[in-house]
C-alpha cells in the first residue's frame, strides 16, 4: 500500500475530473497528484451512485448525451480510489448528520474523514460552510493546492 498520506474527495470534487466546472482546474491538479502518487484518494462506496446520479442529471437536462455519461461513468470507475463500505460508516455518518442538521449522503465522507484521520476535499459549499469551524480537516476545492489543503 502506498505511503501517500490520504485524502478523502467527496462527489462533488470527483465529478470536476470530468467535466468543466467551477475549480475543475483544481481537481485536475488533484487528480494528478493523485495519479502520481502524492495522496491516496479514499471515499465511501456511495460516491458511485452519487456520480451516477449526477451524470444523469446532466443527460436529464440534455447537458450530455447517453453514450457520452456511460463512457464517464466506466471512466470513474476505473479510477483506484481506495473504497470504504457505507455500512461501516452509517452509524458515525447518522450522528454527524443529526448534530449538524446536514445529509447522511455528505456526512458519510466527514466519517470516513475522522475514521482514516485524513482531510476531507470538496466543493460543495454547503459542506463546507457547515462541517470547516467544527472539522478543520474539511479542505475547500477552490484553495488547492495551497499548502494548507494539501494532504496533513
Amino acid at each position: 500500500m502506498s505511503m501517500a498520506p490520504p485524502l478523502v474527495v467527496d462527489t462533488s470534487v470527483a465529478l470536476k475530473w470530468f467535466f468543466d466546472e467551477p475549480y475543475s482546474e483544481q481537481a485536475l491538479r488533484l487528480l494528478d497528484a493523485f495519479r502520481e502518487g502524492s495522496a491516496r484518494v479514499l471515499a465511501p462506496d456511495s460516491i458511485y451512485p452519487e456520480f451516477a446520479n449526477a451524470v444523469w442529471k446532466r443527460i436529464a437536462s440534455d447537458r450530455l448525451d447517453i453514450e457520452a455519461g456511460a463512457v464517464t461513468i466506466t471512466a470513474f470507475l476505473a479510477l483506484p480510489i481506495e473504497i470504504t463500505p457505507s455500512p461501516l460508516l452509517l452509524i458515525s455518518a447518522y450522528r454527524l448528520a443529526l448534530e449538524h442538521r446536514h445529509s447522511v449522503y455528505d456526512a458519510l465522507f466527514l466519517a470516513l474523514s475522522l475514521e482514516a484521520g485524513a482531510d476531507l476535499m470538496t466543493a460543495d459549499e454547503a459542506l463546507y460552510r457547515t462541517m470547516r469551524r467544527q472539522f478543520p480537516r474539511v479542505r475547500w476545492l477552490a484553495n488547492f493546492p495551497n499548502s494548507s489543503d494539501l494532504p496533513m
